[in-house]
């Protein structure tokens, strides 16, 4: 996400949590949790595309760079 869109996921998120969403906003809010969803997906992805490369499983590339999740959310 750039910085604004993880702006306004979060201000989004904030609504969902305290049950102020408006319906608009709902639609929007699920319109940003897609586009994570395919982000993550194709991380995922470049990251066994890559420890194929490397010969190595895919937890071992995420501890050798740090990764501690597949998953990135906003």
């Amino acid at each position: 996400f750039a910085a604004g869109t993880t702006a306004r996921y979060k201000q989004l998120y904030k609504k969902v949590q305290s049950e102020t969403i408006t319906e608009e906003e709902h639609s929007e809010w699920m319109a940003l949790l897609n586009q994570q969803e395919h982000h993550n997906v194709e991380r995922l992805k470049c990251l066994i595309e890559l420890a194929q490369i490397r010969n190595i499983s895919l937890d071992e590339l995420m501890q050798q760079l740090g990764i501690t999740s597949v998953a990135s959310y906003a």
